[in-house]
């Protein structure tokens, strides 16, 4: 499936200097050859020069005449001895690049570049990486807390619908998630459960599992009839809180039951994030965007709020550094396979 074919050239970095990406070279010739550190630095950004330098040829490449029968070149052909690895880890290069870029400048400039860098490594991937193979690099890379923050939740924002914006890789994602889900659903599970795991992260992973969810419940009641019925009645989409009065609308016995699976499921979810705020080994701002997510989920949702009554257990004084060890007060089942 090669989504990124079609939307090469509209794709949107976002950040300063939009629809610029200085290649490595420029940087090589200014601020990094200036303090004679270039080979150093060289040797940190090689797989970022690497996809950096393809996509200038891409981008450079004089379109066809027109009337002309010779071969089109696709936008990522120059990507094609690359590996799924080499743009994972150009993505986490262009982090250590935007920081060049954005040298001196605000934090919120430096965010969007490296947003910007990530974008860009990461564009050719579902040309690269098409197959189960390449979809399987990035749930490993989603389940290994030694890896760049920055991408991690880059690509948190996009497994899912409604939490980024629209691009090729995001669609590459989303369709590879369709016969992923479960999976993805318990190592977010496990990111927000796991102890020693960054604060961003749990963060982000919290959003991610909570969309995934609402999003499958409003795609099972946008197919009933009777759902469809009612938008029109009503003139608008029908939410979940349209069904809080249980003679509303009359669902049809599937969607009824598969709805109430849902329910079940996010009533489980609701009490983990609960357990999230009251466990005293999390950060002050995973606690604050627990809270959030609670009290979002009671007015977006007829659920019935069942807060964790589990006991606190003491906070972890020294984590372990390489093994990812889930926190056993916030486990909890969503029904789904383990790894």
């Amino acid at each position: 499936m090669l989504l990124a074919h079609n939307t090469f050239r509209n794709t949107h970095f976002p950040g300063p200097g939009i629809g610029i990406c200085m290649s490595i070279a420029l940087l090589l010739s200014g601020a990094i050859m200036a303090d004679g550190t270039a080979q150093a630095r060289y040797a940190r950004t090689v797989n970022w020069t690497r996809v950096d330098q393809a996509l200038i040829k891409a981008e450079q490449a004089p379109p066809p005449e027109k009337g002309s029968i010779r071969k089109i070149t696709l936008p990522f052909e120059h990507l094609r001895n690359m590996t799924s690895a080499h743009l994972i880890s150009a993505a986490e290069e262009g982090i250590y690049v935007a920081q060049i870029q954005m040298k001196g400048r605000p934090q919120i400039m430096v965010e969007r570049q490296i947003d910007a860098n990530i974008a860009r490594a990461l564009s050719g991937y579902p040309y690269v990486a098409p197959g189960e193979d390449g979809f399987n690099a990035i749930l490993d890379l989603l389940r290994g807390n030694t890896r760049a923050e920055p991408v991690r939740i880059y690509i948190l924002k996009r497994v899912v619908p409604g939490l980024a914006p629209i691009d090729s890789f995001s669609l590459y994602l989303q369709d590879q998630v369709q016969s992923h889900q479960d999976i993805l659903r318990d190592i977010l599970g496990k990111l927000i459960t796991t102890t020693i795991e960054e604060a961003g992260i749990k963060i982000q992973a919290m959003n991610t599992l909570y969309q995934s969810f609402y999003t499958e419940l409003i795609t099972l009641l946008h197919s009933d009839t009777a759902v469809q019925e009612k938008e029109v009645e009503l003139k608008r989409p029908v939410v979940p809180m349209d069904l809080k009065a249980p003679t509303q609308i009359q669902l049809t016995r599937r969607t009824q039951n598969e709805y109430q699976k849902l329910i079940s499921t996010l009533e489980s979810y609701y009490s983990l994030v609960d357990g999230v705020v009251k466990d005293p080994s999390n950060a002050e701002p995973v606690k604050d965007e627990a809270r959030a997510l609670l009290s979002r989920m009671v007015k977006e949702l007829p659920i019935t709020a069942r807060p964790s009554t589990r006991a606190i257990v003491p906070k972890i004084e020294k984590a372990p550094e390489t093994t990812l060890t889930p926190n056993p007060l916030l486990e909890f089942d969503l029904g789904l396979p383990k790894l």
